[in-house]
């Protein structure tokens, strides 16, 4: 569990980052310190809520939830591959189009074990990433709009 959250810890930092110095987030989380190069803030911002949540509430419904939230990402990553290589898409400039071995075989297979495994989940813990899906969108459609506004 300590490698599983360190590394969701580490991952999804960076994700907290990108998104601040993209300007969808607020720009204090896309610095990085000086002397190490580290997000510390977009660290901060991730590993208090988490803190929180492991603190207050069951540490195993905590793991399910962010796995089926993983689950979900990863199937939503799958279909974007999968369409990736039907749009015959190719990275800047680059010849060679986005080809997957197997075709769609491997994002189908992919997508139905994300599903099988997040059928596993309780009510209330599909409520709980609903929340948090409805939270982060509301938030990113609000910074999005504010984007648009100044630029």
């Amino acid at each position: 569990m300590t490698g599983f959250m360190m590394g969701n810890l580490l991952g999804t930092s960076r994700l907290v980052y990108a998104l601040g110095r993209d300007g969808y987030l607020p720009r204090v989380f896309g610095r990085v310190t000086q002397s190490h190069r580290v997000p510390l803030y977009a660290l901060i911002a991730h590993a208090t809520p988490a803190l929180v949540l492991a603190i207050a509430g069951s540490f195993d419904t905590l793991a399910l939830i962010s796995g089926g939230a993983i689950c979900l990402v990863y199937g939503l990553v799958s279909i974007a591959a999968w369409r990736a290589q039907r749009m015959d898409l190719r990275e800047r400039g680059d010849a060679t189009p986005f080809v997957l071995a197997g075709g769609p075989v491997i994002p189908l297979i992919a997508v139905a074990a994300m599903v099988l495994i997040t059928m596993s989940l309780k009510p209330n813990e599909w409520a709980a990433i609903l929340i948090a899906l409805a939270v982060l969108v509301t938030i990113y459609a609000g910074l999005h709009l504010n984007r648009k506004r100044t630029a």
